[in-house]
């Protein structure tokens, strides 16, 4: 049963997404204006992986995207800030980004695919 909308934590998978456009940027953060930001944004809220009463308005909107590529960047061996502080999944997205990158490969492929029975 829910409480109500309320911050709902990262996933793993979100992650992933997140870290791979930052990966594609060089491994710098992406601005809330960058048209990629707005389509993970896009795709993040309309995904079935959390439910619809438990988000809140902002959920996964293009400036929560954009400072999420933020934290990956600062997080990563070689732009790492020591003044930032990150969530542990953050954290550990940066401590395996050959995992996160051979994911992002697997997950660019699947997306890629047309999916049967769709227009």
């Amino acid at each position: 049963m829910s409480d109500g909308p309320h911050r709902i934590d990262w996933e793993w998978e979100e992650i992933v997404l997140a870290c791979d456009l930052v990966a594609q940027n060089g491994w710098h953060q992406l601005d809330v204006s960058d048209p990629r930001v707005k389509e993970l944004s896009s795709l993040l809220q309309h995904t079935s992986m959390h439910p619809l009463e438990d988000r809140l308005p902002s959920f996964r909107n293009a400036a929560g995207v954009a400072r999420k590529t933020y934290n990956i960047a600062t997080v990563h061996p070689t732009t790492w800030d020591p003044r930032v502080t990150a969530t542990s999944w953050t954290r550990g997205c940066s401590m395996s980004f050959s995992t996160i990158l051979s994911r992002c490969c697997v997950t660019r492929i699947v997306c890629a695919r047309p999916r049967s029975g769709t227009n």
